[in-house]
């Protein structure tokens, strides 16, 4: 990991914030730098990914460095490098060793970015060596970072310089430029709120279309919802690595390419921190079923898209038709309680079933005997009728 690595990372440095255009000084130096949108876009620096990787990485700048002069060498080159932030001030100052040049060739023109750097400039003949020195916030920063891979979001300036004769010489280039503009705090500690609860909870819930939520570090950062249904003989865990294998049917509010396996419920990408289960478009939740599901957060990153998975949450949804039944059937109890009075007791223990309710000659059955029940011990209440028991 590149923090178990001070010195390669300091040399880095050098080439990979290299950043703008290096005015030129008696027309003698050129040095331009043109950084990649993948790092301008990027959401975090992935620290790893700034380290030269043969040709396997993303390129994330380009830097150009040439010797104006078509007759002469131009020896004795210097480069020095000052890193900074917002939130630190200076933490790192890199100078090439003295007494360890680099030159040019008379019209030499190198190329380098962050895929071929890692033994210096491609095309000088040189070993380039550097000291660091860095500053005692500079070094807590780096002594915080600990075995974090990326950079903490903030702005970082970075200064270039190429000397002449020593790095206190003369000054033939220099240039400062920034990263971290679109950086986001750290994303990657984020929890499940709800529905439901860790695996073995048992959690019911009762709504068709639950609300999932989560807690996520920013709300920039976009997740990755999907939402399985039990089945026997197969772990949570492989189920969501099944649905996880196919594409998302809808990314941030439009269609995707993908499509759902047959116990897969819902596969989405969304932007913040929660969803609405939808009504149509994917597949339904049905009452008395166990289902399981995640998130997965999605940040860009210089190195690509950095994924983070969630624990698995569980829940079952309610069996909607037997939760009527039994609420109805409270219902016409506590209806036949105020009706019967004291003989509701010796009625209940002979054993009974409601069935109907006949009223002026017509029979109600099922909701409707109820809601005539409620009725009738309503307006016993108001005094509008009156009950009579008969054996």
């Amino acid at each position: 990991m590149w923090l178990g690595h001070i010195k390669q990372v300091c040399g880095l440095l050098v080439f990979l914030f290299l950043m703008g255009i290096g005015k030129p000084v008696f027309g003698q130096l050129t040095l331009n730098f043109e950084i990649d949108e993948t790092l301008e876009n990027s959401q975090a620096i992935n620290a790893q990914s700034l380290l030269a990787n043969d040709l396997r990485g993303p390129t994330l700048y380009r830097l150009s460095l040439q010797n104006e002069n078509s007759s002469e060498y131009l020896n004795n080159l210097y480069l020095r490098v000052v890193i900074e932030s917002d939130k630190i001030g200076r933490i790192l100052e890199v100078r090439q060793i003295s007494g360890r040049p680099f030159s040019l060739d008379p019209g030499q023109q190198v190329f380098a970015n962050n895929n071929n750097s890692g033994n210096g400039l491609p095309g000088v003949e040189e070993v380039i060596l550097f000291e660091r020195n860095f500053t005692e916030r500079g070094r807590n920063f780096y002594n915080e970072l600990k075995g974090s891979t990326s950079l903490p979001a903030d702005q970082y300036q970075v200064t270039v310089e190429i000397y002449q004769g020593s790095v206190n010489g003369e000054l033939l280039a220099s240039e400062t430029d920034e990263v971290g503009s679109s950086l986001v705090e750290d994303t990657r500690d984020f929890y499940l709120l709800s529905p439901g609860d860790e695996l073995g909870s048992e959690t019911v819930i009762s709504s068709s279309y639950p609300n999932f939520q989560w807690q996520g570090g920013s709300s920039a950062v976009r997740y990755r919802l999907v939402v399985v249904e039990s089945k026997n003989n197969e772990s949570p865990q492989s189920l969501m690595e099944g649905a996880m294998s196919t594409d998302p049917i809808q990314s941030f509010g439009s269609n995707g390419g993908g499509s759902l396996l047959d116990y897969e419920m819902l596969d989405v990408l969304v932007d913040g921190s929660g969803y609405q289960y939808p009504s149509s478009g994917v597949q339904d939740l049905e009452s008395g079923k166990d289902y399981f599901w995640r998130v997965i957060s999605q940040l860009e990153t210089s190195g690509g898209v950095e994924e983070r998975e969630s624990e698995i949450w569980s829940f079952r949804l309610a069996d909607l038709q037997r939760s009527y039944g039994d609420q109805r059937a409270g219902e016409t109890v506590r209806a036949l309680q105020r009706i019967l009075g004291d003989r509701f007791e010796e009625v209940r223990q002979n054993g009974f079933s409601f069935e109907s309710i006949e009223i002026g000659g017509q029979s109600f059955r099922s909701g409707q005997a109820v809601q005539k029940l409620r009725e009738l011990v309503r307006k016993s209440e108001q005094g509008d009728v009156s009950i009579v028991i008969e054996n």
